[in-house]
């Protein structure tokens, strides 16, 4: 999901170049989940893991003005190939180092259709209507992919909560791969006495998770 939202600047530059065009996504369920309430989304397909879906998910995609996969695998590299479009491009992330995600993504944009385009703020556009709040409210979100050396301890994650719960309703997020360290946050504030928070870790949809990240104030 993190390599999606990083790609939502450089989806922003493609709608301003094409002046307000139709778009069909096509990716996994995860990303296609994240950003098919972008209002020039016109169309959305899911793809399996098996090649061969490819083949069959393109006989029903008619010609597009141009295709673009932001993916360098093989396997972008063939729907690619067999996609109709006018002019296609595919992300190469050998070409593009030494800089954040987000500018990768962008340059790849730019460098595609020989513009300068500077890249926006990350957004997931919801149909989400925020609703007055008698308190705000922190997010904690203790994951992180590839290893559990890239995150915080949940004890750490626990006091930063703790010193924020007079302030803040506190909102504790995670896939299901993360129910535990969710719970140990979870176990650390109830003996702090901390009652105004919800371990949301592994029990929601995608959509749940955008609309409950979109109304958060921390």
């Amino acid at each position: 999901m993190g390599d999606t939202v990083m790609i939502t600047p450089a989806i922003e530059n493609l709608v301003n170049f094409f002046n307000n065009p139709e778009i069909v996504l096509i990716g996994s369920f995860i990303s296609v989940e994240t950003l098919k309430n972008h209002p020039n989304v016109h169309k959305t397909i899911i793809l399996d893991k098996k090649i061969t879906s490819l083949v069959k998910v393109n006989n029903n995609l008619g010609k597009f003005d141009a295709f673009f996969t932001f993916r360098s695998s093989f396997r972008a590299k063939f729907l690619k190939f067999i996609v109709s479009a006018k002019n296609k491009y595919q992300f190469n992330k050998n070409k593009y180092s030494n800089r954040h995600q987000v500018e990768k993504y962008n340059d790849f944009v730019n460098d595609s259709l020989n513009i300068d385009f500077p890249a926006g703020q990350l957004r997931i556009h919801t149909k989400h209507s925020k609703k007055n709040k008698s308190k705000k409210i922190l997010g904690i979100n203790p994951g992180a992919a590839y290893g559990t050396a890239r995150r915080w301890y949940p004890e750490e994650l626990a006091k930063v909560a703790t010193a924020l719960s007079s302030k803040y309703d506190i909102l504790i997020f995670g896939g299901p791969g993360e129910k535990d360290i969710a719970a140990d946050i979870e176990k650390f504030l109830i003996a702090k006495g901390i009652t105004n928070y919800k371990n949301l870790a592994g029990n929601t949809t995608i959509q749940e998770l955008i609309n409950r990240i979109s109304s958060l104030d921390l």
